[in-house]
């Protein structure tokens, strides 16, 4: 809507108050002119005044307008027909004196009259316009909306056409569905990326002003991310299709911005990275594993980053499995490894990719890694994504959860410094890092419940070995007991691969008892957290170290004290008691045994009960074992040794630590000779089941108490009779021969000896023969020895004493 200028040439003078008329062809939408403004060649006033599409120019106080001038006037009002094209021809123009004779008239014969105008289309009144996709994902395929403003009517039967860009990889948009702004049925069509969409006469002219929402199904998105580009075009035209009414331009912005695409997401399906080894600290090859959403070029190219938790990412070549082909080269950059395809075709959407990366060292330490960084498909260039994994769509590949690793396939030990039962000791405790201790790490160990009950809190730690700084310690627990070690930070960390040895003063006892601890339940370093293991023996499942043996607890000592055994007679051949005495190093328990071995030079243990006992209580039961004793003319032949059980029953209290007992057991008869007895090979105290050692003293290898002494028996007297030796003459200076008499107290052997003594008072001793016997057989040798007897004028001078020895 606006101004027309009517230019003409008079061929005939116009006078002062003469007309003009101009009539509009009826493509003209409207002509509404009530006044007129003079341009040029005509003055005076004018006036106008509109008929239809006839406008008629009136002149007053003016001057004549003489032949041949070139007149301009201005015309307002005029409204160009609504779409683009030819105007057609006016229709009249002529001039005329006030009384409506014609001067001047224009013929299409002469071609005077003015002639038909091109009309270009409406810019949709400069209002911009869009197209929105419904999903802005690359590669995505759904509707669009398109939306513009008219800048003149639509007819009920007119057509929209918009061209998509070429960026957008389809449109088979078959239909359109009106939204606001429009009434009426559509159908589209669509001839490459062009749709257009045809009213179909049922609605109402869409006026000009109006805002148009149109849906238009089946666009199927660019298939990388990045900006689609300008639309192409957008136009409404009348029924023909070709007739424009609005037509969007670049000039006036009213073409469809261009609409930014977001890269895919791998259709939503979870992505993995698994390394082939869960361990910590393990290097090797991690599996990636991804579903396309959108094609992969033959020269594009995939990006992992790893999480910081990865110790190293040095990846410089990857391996192609499943729905890849071709060739990867693979280059990495902090812990992002980027991946570029070769000599391969594209890789279709919706297919499962395998790449197997090589180089991969996990983290060094129990846990999860974390989510990873990033995963992306993208054009050869790099940047251009086609799908990126993200958090939100739960797409970035899971954070993998590593377990400890375990000592360098190196069993760690626990040794104490003394294995004796009850002994308050250290530990030395050797293990391998595989992975790095950290230089406020801590050592955590468990002991088994068979050691005893805590001192106190005073741990000690030594670093014996490949490890500097200073350590604190602390115990928890009533048995089992957790032990921590903590690093304080002022030492260096301790590498991979490393031998360490510590000494621990654990402050606990070793179990009361001779056997194994049984294994070490836990042993492991951490972070300074204290939970997180690096390194790790446990019976966890995730736990691959071995865990550390059992240590075996040899009996201890009676506290450094000797027990003995001793009969209360020593006279050999005594048929007696023997005081059995020994201080506990260790508790001795109320159903426990005392177990000692009497040698085989005791004639007879018959023991069948205890008689008296002290810094022992309840009752007993007594036992033996051994070779049964054989008499001949009561002379012991064979038996022994024997082993005395003596069995607590359960009805007295536990025999404290250093406690002194002493039990007096009956029936024990002593050897038959003077002498030894030798030591006692065995003694010690027991828990019930009578080999589980608590004390002991023996030949073992483990046994660190002294055997009890052997005791020293004494003659006995020839069982309380008195010996004698009668001259059978009892005449001074008789030649005689001499009774000897005694009655054994104990047997004498068939090569035993008799010995005595005859005094000097004698005269001579010379007894060469032995010349009846009594109470004995067999035969036997005499000699004697002594001084010679010398004789003056046969007065004896000198000689004797003689020791006579009977040999039998």
């Amino acid at each position: 809507v606006g101004s027309a200028n009517l230019v003409f040439t008079t061929g005939n003078p116009l006078p002062a108050d003469g007309k003009i008329i101009l009539e509009f062809p009826t493509t003209f939408h409207a002509v509404a002119a009530t006044s007129a403004t003079k341009v040029s060649g005509i003055d005076g006033t004018i006036a106008a005044s509109t008929t239809g599409r006839v406008v008629t120019i009136t002149r007053s106080g003016g001057s004549e307008i003489t032949a041949g001038t070139e007149v301009t006037v201005t015309i307002p009002s005029v409204t160009n027909q609504k779409f683009a094209g030819s105007s057609g021809a006016f229709v009249a123009l002529y001039t005329t004196i006030s009384s409506g004779a014609k001067i001047d008239e224009a013929t299409s014969g002469s071609s005077t009259l003015p002639p038909a105008v091109t009309f270009t289309p409406s810019t949709f009144g400069g209002v911009g316009s869009t197209v929105t996709p419904a999903s802005l994902v690359a590669g995505g395929t759904g509707s669009a909306d398109l939306v513009f403003t008219t800048g003149n009517p639509i007819p009920a039967d007119g057509k929209i056409v918009v061209e998509f860009p070429t960026t957008f990889v389809a449109v088979s948009a078959s239909a359109a569905t009106a939204g606001s702004g429009i009434d009426g049925s559509l159908t589209a069509s669509t001839s490459g990326r062009a749709v257009t969409i045809t009213r179909s006469g049922d609605g109402a002219v869409i006026d000009a002003g109006t805002e148009v929402t149109i849906t238009i199904p089946s666009i199927t998105n660019q298939k990388y991310e990045g900006s689609s580009g300008v639309f192409v075009a957008l136009k409404t035209t009348l029924s023909d299709g070709s007739t424009r009414i609005d037509e969007a331009t670049s000039a006036t912005s009213t073409l469809p911005s261009a609409v930014t695409f977001t890269p895919s997401t791998f259709g939503g399906i979870a992505t993995t990275v698994t390394p082939a080894s869960l361990v910590a600290g393990a290097s090797g090859n991690a599996v990636l594993v991804f579903t396309t959403e959108n094609p992969i070029p033959a020269d594009g190219k995939i990006v992992v980053e790893f999480p910081t938790t990865f110790h190293a990412i040095a990846t410089t070549a990857a391996t192609p499995g499943a729905g890849i082909d071709g060739n990867l080269a693979a280059s990495s950059t902090g812990r992002a490894v980027t991946i570029t395809r070769s000599g391969g075709s594209e890789i279709a959407a919706g297919v499962s990719v395998t790449i197997t990366l090589p180089s991969v060292t996990n983290q060094k330490y129990e846990g999860s890694s974390g989510v990873f960084v990033d995963l992306k498909t993208t054009l050869s260039d790099g940047s251009t994504r086609i799908d990126q994994a993200t958090a939100g769509s739960s797409t970035l590949p899971s954070a993998v959860v590593f377990t400890p690793s375990g000592f360098s396939g190196v069993t760690p030990t626990l040794v104490p410094v003394s294995s004796v039962a009850g002994e308050a000791t250290s530990l030395e405790v050797t293990f391998r890092t595989a992975n790095p201790w950290p230089r406020d790490g801590k050592l955590i160990f468990t002991m088994p419940n068979t050691f005893h009950s805590k001192i106190d809190n005073s741990q000690l730690v030594s670093n014996l070995n490949n490890v500097d700084g200073t350590m604190s310690a602390t115990i928890t627990g009533t048995g089992p007991w957790t032990l921590t070690c903590t690093r304080s930070s002022d030492g260096s960390e301790v590498a991979a691969g490393v031998d360490v040895t510590l000494r621990v003063r654990t402050r606990l006892y070793n179990q009361k008892f001779e056997g194994a601890s049984g294994a070490f339940p836990l042993i492991k370093t951490t972070l300074a957290d204290g939970t997180t293991a690096i390194d790790e023996s446990s019976a966890e499942a995730d736990a691959i170290g071995g865990i550390p043996g059992s240590i075996t607890f040899t009996p201890s000592g009676w506290g450094g004290t000797t027990p003995t055994v001793v009969p209360v007679s020593l006279i050999a051949g005594a048929v007696t008691d023997a005081t059995v005495t020994f201080t506990t190093a260790n508790p001795w328990t109320a159903d426990g045994k005392l177990i000692f071995e009497v040698p085989d030079t005791f004639t007879n243990v018959g023991a069948a009960s205890v008689a008296i006992t002290s810094g022992v209580d309840g009752t007993f039961t007594v036992a033996q074992t051994g070779t049964t004793t054989v008499l001949a003319s009561t002379l012991k032949t064979a038996g022994g040794p024997w082993v005395v059980t003596i069995t607590r029953a359960g009805d007295g209290a536990t025999v404290a630590t250093g406690t002194q007992v002493v039990i007096v057991l009956t029936d024990v008869t002593n050897q038959q000779h003077e002498g030894s007895s030798g030591t006692f090979p065995l003694f010690k105290t027991t828990l019930a089941d009578g080999t589980t050692a608590i004390d002991e003293s023996s030949s073992e290898a483990d046994a660190v108490g002294i055997v009890p002494p052997a005791v020293t028996f004494t003659p006995s007297g020839w069982g309380g009779t008195t010996p004698s030796i009668v001259p059978v003459s009892m005449i001074a200076g008789a030649v005689t021969d001499a009774t000897v008499t005694f009655t054994t107290g104990n047997p004498w052997t068939a090569d035993g000896k008799l010995i005595f003594e005859v005094p000097d008072t004698f005269t001579n001793v010379g007894a060469a023969s032995v010349a009846i016997t009594s109470g004995i057989d067999g035969t036997f040798a005499v000699a004697q020895t002594g001084t010679t007897t010398t004789l003056a004028s046969t007065l004896k001078t000198a000689g004797g004493s003689w020791v006579v020895t009977i040999t039998r």
